[in-house]
This record gives C-alpha cells, sequence and structure tokens, in this order.
C-alpha cells in the first residue's frame, strides 16, 4: 500500500515538473524598451510576482532613453513592446507608423496640498531650480538652459504651456535634450539652470536643496494621461494572445501597486538603491491600464496647436481593444 502511494505521489511530481518546464519552455520572448522612472513599477513587480510567466510571457526590459527613441526601435523591430510618453505615440501614428496602444500606463494625480507649486502634491514630474539660482517664476527662464529628456514630447510641452501661460516666451529657452538620471549631475553642476524631471530625480534634487518651480502636468490638465506601451499593428495581429497576456498581468500589477503603497516604496527601494527616507517621499503616479478617449483628443489639439501633426490620428484606430 505504501508503495503504490509512494508510486502515485513520485508519478504526480514528475507530472508536474514537466508541466512547469514545458511551461518555462513555451513561454514567449518579449523584449520591452522602458526608461528609468518610477511609474514602470508595476512591470517589476509582473516580473517579480510571476505574473508574466503565468501568461506565458517571458519580458525582457531594455532600457533606454525615452518615448522619442523607443518607437524608433520599436518600428526597427528590436523590441517587440515600447513603454512612450503619448505626445511621441500620437507624433508616430499621424506620422503614419502602424502602432497601437495595448496597455495604458499611468496619469498625473490632483490631489491638492497647501505649501506645493500650484497647489498639487500629486505629481511624479516636476520643474526644478537651484535655490540660488535667482529663478522666482516662468519669465525668469527666458535666455536659461532647461533640461529635458526629450524635445517635442509631453514633459517639454508642459513646460513650454506653463511658461507660454505665464507670459514668458519658451522660444528664448534653450532646450537641452537629458537623459532623466543624468538631470541631477546638470542641474547641481549648473550645466543647465532648470530641468524637467521624473521621480526618483525629482524627489533626489529636492532632498538636495533644489527648488520646485511647478509641475507642469497637473498645471497643464490634473489628471492627464502621460505614457502607454505600444506595439506594432502587424505584431499585434499575429500575437493576439501575447498582447492580452501583457496587458492582464501588467493591468494586475498597475492595480495592485495602487492600493499597496508599502510594495511600491519596496520595489523603488530594490530597483533605484534609493535611501528609504527618499522613497518615502516620491510621488507615486496613478496608474491606468485604459486609456482615455477625451483626454487624448485634448493632448491631440495641443499637437496641433505647437504643430507638431497637421490633423487628428484615428484615436479609436489607435488604441487596442485591451487599453479600451
Amino acid at each position: 500500500m505504501r508503495s503504490k502511494t509512494f508510486f502515485i505521489v513520485l508519478v504526480s511530481l514528475i507530472c508536474l515538473f514537466s508541466k512547469t518546464d514545458i511551461a518555462v519552455g513555451q513561454a514567449k520572448k518579449i523584449k520591452l524598451g522602458i526608461i528609468s522612472i518610477s511609474p514602470l513599477l508595476p512591470v517589476f513587480l509582473a516580473q517579480e510576482k510571476g505574473w508574466y510567466q503565468e501568461a506565458g510571457l517571458d519580458v525582457e526590459t531594455i532600457e533606454m532613453k525615452g518615448g522619442a527613441t523607443i518607437i524608433p526601435a520599436l518600428i526597427g523591430g528590436s523590441i517587440e513592446i515600447g513603454f512612450s510618453n503619448i505626445i511621441s505615440i500620437i507624433l508616430a501614428r499621424s506620422a503614419g507608423l502602424d502602432i497601437k496602444i495595448i496597455c495604458g500606463s499611468h496619469n498625473e494625480g490632483y490631489t491638492k496640498k497647501a505649501g506645493e507649486p500650484g497647489g498639487y502634491a500629486t505629481s511624479s514630474t516636476g520643474l526644478l531650480v537651484l535655490q540660488d539660482s535667482g529663478v522666482r517664476g516662468a519669465k525668469d527662464l527666458e535666455g536659461k538652459k532647461i533640461a529635458v529628456n526629450t524635445i517635442k514630447n509631453i514633459d517639454w510641452m508642459a513646460a513650454w504651456e506653463w511658461m507660454e501661460k505665464n507670459n514668458a516666451d519658451p522660444k528664448k529657452v534653450i532646450w537641452v535634450e537629458t537623459d532623466f538620471p543624468k538631470m541631477i549631475p546638470a542641474l547641481m553642476g549648473k550645466k543647465v539652470d532648470a530641468v524637467q524631471a521624473v521621480d526618483p530625480e525629482k524627489t533626489i534634487l529636492r532632498s538636495q536643496g533644489a527648488k520646485l518651480l511647478v509641475n507642469p502636468l497637473n498645471d497643464l490638465r490634473p489628471g492627464l494621461i502621460v505614457a502607454s506601451f505600444v506595439a506594432k499593428d502587424d505584431w499585434i495581429s499575429k500575437n493576439p494572445d501575447q498582447v492580452q497576456g501583457f496587458f492582464t498581468a501588467t493591468a494586475k500589477a498597475q492595480d495592485y501597486l495602487n492600493v499597496h503603497p508599502e510594495e511600491r516604496e519596496k520595489l523603488s527601494i530594490q530597483y533605484s538603491r534609493i535611501s528609504p527616507e527618499i522613497i518615502k517621499s516620491i510621488t507615486f503616479s496613478q496608474w491606468m491600464s485604459k486609456v482615455d478617449l477625451e483626454k487624448m483628443h485634448f493632448l491631440v489639439k495641443l499637437c496641433q496647436k505647437h504643430g507638431l501633426i497637421s490633423k487628428s490620428p484615428d484615436l479609436e484606430n489607435l488604441i487596442y481593444k485591451t487599453a479600451k
């Protein structure tokens, strides 16, 4: 009897490990282009929890400069999915590039807090200057150097709009493309006069004495969609199960982090190697896997205003069914 029981257990274990090996062997490799900012924490969580693996995916993250460089990599075929700011996505689609949003990422929050520039506390981005810079407002930035990760993206546009709104001429600014991590030495070393930074760099700079002038994205419009995950049309049509799997695992991680602040802090410490004290001060975005069409139309109009596009892309076709 004992021998029979042992045999049944042994067979069960063999079957279990065989299924696991098959699952690992069948996992579809996906190269995902990302940038090093806190809004991408759900990707790392989904990897850690094995949620991508459960969806039959082996997701490899490849760090890149920003949406303006990630989309060309996507079109060139060196990555299957890319994380990009929403303006770069709109520009790409308007230029005839066949890409679609398969999963939303994050919206800038709109919780107000007394004493914060503009009255908003929940923003992962900010325009910062040194305390002794003499910069008190938008007009003081004319003739100065402002670092943005890429020109003609959403951060650049938000800073531009804020200056115009405050009677300053953004055309008189020297816009300097700078990777987010390099913004810290650029500002502290006075190589630029201001930076449009994203957390964790925003919070690190504030801890080192930099002054937050404004949260341009919240000033532009509270709750604005900022970035999304995109893929090429033909890849989507050939790999609908992979798209659905990526969306399901990523959305699950986003929802989880929205209600588990302790997990956000833990992941931030793990992947950024920043002190826990600074991590506790970071403002995390609100993750949204679905895309708000009305907010997309708002951004399209801004692109048209700035002469970046002549006509609106078909937003219905820009957003794949998983993100609607």
